[in-house]
């Protein structure tokens, strides 16, 4: 062990050494300059955990500032809301009330219903007020959408008799009719059935097509009833003469001793361009309208889809299974107009993350579905994304479909827009098979673990019209406590599934969200409810705007329509924000941390591998020395930037694979140089003296020569660095970084991602970051080869 005399003799020589090479440093301006540099850089990198600032990867600006979407009205529970003191939670989708106008031949929804807990309040749709002084209050908690029906004349405002539907955990379904001008909150007929109301579904036809009897409507019960009624028909429906009940059956297609509850697609809102008629779960064609309602699709508790004559109660063909457990959503109909013969179909979504296409008329699965399935039954598993495989396992809710296309949500977080016909290419060859993924998204915007993840509680909602998809999830932010839970409405381009905006709530949102025209805005509207009771109507045209610029060149109208600098919420972006809403100052800042990371580790291993391989080849020579630079050769003249993709690639992405790979192919050079410079040293005479002391191979090695070629070695040391941070940039830029973490290569890879190279805000950051880096590094290592060769400084 050294003693004290000798740490200081050893302390006093090193003083001595760094004093005399730090003044022939000094003396080159450039080195000087690049070393200010690095300094700051590593100043930097050091400061950034304790300076304040915003996550670099999860944080993102508020969507006031990225979403440019306009919120009509929204009704919660403040002071002064008619909602005070009730704010129970919106576990169903709204109903609206679409009333055309004669003269303009114009559709627009004045009226929506809103359930909640036990209340239902009705909205009008112009500027939220009530429509009805106060909420009709039923007798248990509403236990599933309401329904709206016009069993007048469509279209007549005079003629016309809107009815509403409910029904209630007690087994209570409520029917009301509700006029243009209430001067009260209507008043309902009632019936219990004795089990909790699981579905209720209207079909409203006499006045379309100049038939009789057409109007009517079905109740579905969690004890395996389904009842049927016909509307506007002498009789009695359980002491009303408006309705006349036609059949009850108990629909149990396993013979189990309990019958399982019964599923119905009950909402009346899937419409082009004229007022609905039918709730999608009734058969409807577009060849023989004497068709349309003459069964209805249903399905069950325990897997089962079933078709019944609304004529008798009888099944129209067996029943079929979908689904080996549960099955919690309903199927719906649509008739398949790009099809031959344009067939009505069934679509449903299963429990299991099975998606089916059937035949209306028989059960049977769609010829395409058969002929592409993965499942003897006809259903496919979702599996997004093709590439990598994953299959889905969540719970699929309600489909919804536009022209070909099946649109579905998942448990999981994900939703899906599914090819329902193969897509066909040149030659007639299939590119794309029927059942495939046109497009997936989940919000990768927001942190996915364990604990952290987004869900959907309720199917999506197609606005035909814009060929747009609302569709509302949730998100988990890491509590067990679903209360604390985020909802989010996103809305989508139903082609591509680009999304057009989403706006985050701090409820969570439970229900379906629905779409139409009001009488007062220009645009249409979307309407929705939230887990804490706040009920909101947004514009369904939105427009996503991120990457934002710099706060100091952005300017915005506030609400007084003054311009101001910044933006909506006062938040400051010194350099913008990335196509996420991720701060690009904090992401600088964080990724100078990676960037020296791995430019110093990485270079500190080069050197290692390289000065041991050069000291023991240089200084043993013979069979070791041609081993050793052969091998050195072998890498040399291998192209090191398929050889990098192809380690990085193998051994995946992370910044401790990074400093590997790089220091696997940045060695031989510094070996060559190092033993080029041994082969020199141990022909001079203080080696021949270690060798007369009796000193081992080893200790000269690492004793007399190591300290003598150390000035050499941390020359390219300095020139490794640079190298090593640009390797990284480039490993992340083509894809090959670790996504986790946050690097200038990931910034860059990024941009050119979101295409947003005309986002300099967001560019020119982090390439000048690695230029100057790079070039601090370099400066630093001429100076520094100036010392160590004496004739290149300047005479």
């Amino acid at each position: 062990m050294p003693s004290a005399r000798q740490l200081r003799e050893a302390y006093h020589s090193w003083k001595r050494l760094f004093l005399q090479n730090w003044t022939l440093f000094r003396a080159s301006r450039i080195g000087v300059v690049g070393l200010a540099i690095m300094i700051a850089f590593v100043l930097v990198a050091l400061a950034a955990p304790y300076v304040g600032l915003r996550d670099p990867i999860y944080w993102l600006a508020p969507e006031s500032d990225t979403i440019s979407v306009q919120q009509f009205w929204s009704v919660n529970v403040a002071p002064g809301s008619p909602l005070q003191g009730i704010n129970a939670s919106v576990e169903h989708s709204v109903a609206f009330r679409p009333a055309r106008d004669l003269q303009a031949f114009d559709i627009r929804a004045d009226r929506i219903y809103v359930p909640e807990g036990r209340r239902l309040f009705a909205f009008q749709t112009d500027h939220g007020y009530l429509a009805w002084p106060s909420p009709f209050v039923a007798d248990d908690n509403i236990s599933v959408d309401p329904v709206l029906a016009n069993f007048g004349r469509l279209g007549s405002p005079t003629d016309s008799i809107f009815t509403l539907f409910l029904g209630t955990r007690a087994g209570t379904v409520y029917v009301m009719t509700d006029d243009y001008l209430p001067a009260a909150t209507p008043t309902a007929r009632s019936a219990n059935f004795g089990s909790p109301v699981t579905g209720l579904a209207a079909f409203s036809g006499d006045e379309v097509a100049g038939m009789t009897d057409k109007d009517r409507f079905v109740v579905g019960t969690e004890d395996g009833h389904l009842y049927a009624f016909v509307v506007n028909r002498s009789g009695n429906w359980r002491g009303f003469s408006f309705y006349q009940e036609l059949w009850n059956v108990t629909v149990n297609p396993s013979g189990a001793a309990t019958a399982p509850p019964i599923h119905l697609a009950g909402a009346m809102i899937k419409s082009k361009f004229t007022p609905s008629i039918l709730s999608p779960c009734f058969y409807h064609s577009s060849v023989d309208s004497t068709k349309d309602g003459q069964t209805v699709i249903l399905g069950t508790g325990d897997g089962w889809l079933a078709s019944v004559w609304m004529s008798n109660g009888s099944f129209a063909w067996a029943p079929r299974r979908l689904s080996a457990t549960t099955w919690s959503s309903a199927p719906i109909v649509r008739v398949g107009a790009e099809l031959p013969g344009t067939p009505t179909l069934v679509y449903a979504a299963t429990d299991e993350s099975k998606v089916f296409t059937l035949y209306a008329d028989n059960g049977d699965s769609l010829r395409s579905w058969v002929d592409a399935a993965r499942d003897p039954s006809g259903g496919l598993h979702i599996i997004y994304p093709r590439v990598v495989g994953v299959p889905d396992t969540g719970i699929l809710f309600t489909p919804m479909v536009f022209g070909p296309n099946i649109f579905v949500t998942s448990s999981s977080g994900w939703i899906y827009s599914i090819y329902r016909d193969p897509i066909r290419g040149a030659g007639n060859q299939i590119v794309f098979d029927s059942g495939e993924v046109a497009w997936g998204f989940r919000d990768d915007t927001l942190q996915h673990d364990t604990t952290h993840k987004t869900y959907f509680r309720a199917g999506p909602h197609i606005f035909d019209n814009l060929n747009l998809v609302i569709a509302a999830g949730n998100y988990n932010n890491g509590t067990t406590d679903p209360s604390d839970d985020l909802g989010i409405v996103y809305v989508f381009n139903a082609a591509g599934g680009g999304l057009s905006w989403k706006r985050t709530f701090s409820s969570r949102l439970l229900a379906t969200p629905v779409a139409w025209w009001d009488p007062f805005n220009t645009h249409q509207g979307t309407w929705f409810g939230t887990s804490t009771g706040e009920v909101y109507a947004f514009s369904t045209s939105g427009q996503y705007v991120a990457p934002l610029a710099p706060s100091w060149a952005h300017t915005y109208l506030d609400p007084s329509n003054h311009l101001r600098q910044g933006y909506p919420s006062g938040n400051t972006y010194i350099l913008g924000t990335d196509a996420r809403g991720r701060d690009i100052f904090s992401q600088l800042l964080w990724g100078s941390r990676v960037a020296l990371l791995v430019g110093f580790a990485s270079a500190i291993f080069t050197i290692s591998i390289g000065v041991i391989v050069g000291l023991v080849a240089g200084y043993l020579g013979g069979r070791v020395e041609s081993i050793l630079m052969r091998f050195t050769d072998v890498i040399l003249v291998i192209p090191v930037l398929p050889l990098v993709i192809i380690l990085a690639a193998v051994l995946g992405a992370g910044v401790g694979n990074i400093i590997l790979v790089i220091s696997i192919v940045g060695w031989p050079g510094v070996a060559r140089v190092i033993r080029a410079e041994v082969l020199s040293l141990k022909e001079r005479p203080f080696i021949d003296s270690a060798r007369v002391t009796g000193a081992s191979n080893v200790r000269i090695m690492f004793r007399h020569i190591a300290p003598n070629v150390a000035p050499l070695a941390f020359l390219y040391m300095t020139f490794a660095v640079s190298g090593a941070i640009l390797t990284e940039a480039a490993l992340s830029f083509i894809g090959l970084g670790d996504v986790s973490t946050i690097s200038w290569g990931i910034m860059l890879q990024d941009v050119s991602q979101s295409k947003a190279l005309q986002a300099w805000w967001w560019l020119l950051p982090p390439g000048l970051a690695i230029t100057l880096i790079s070039l601090a590094f370099f400066l630093v290592g001429r100076a520094f080869d100036e010392i160590v060769n004496p004739r290149l400084r300047k005479r």
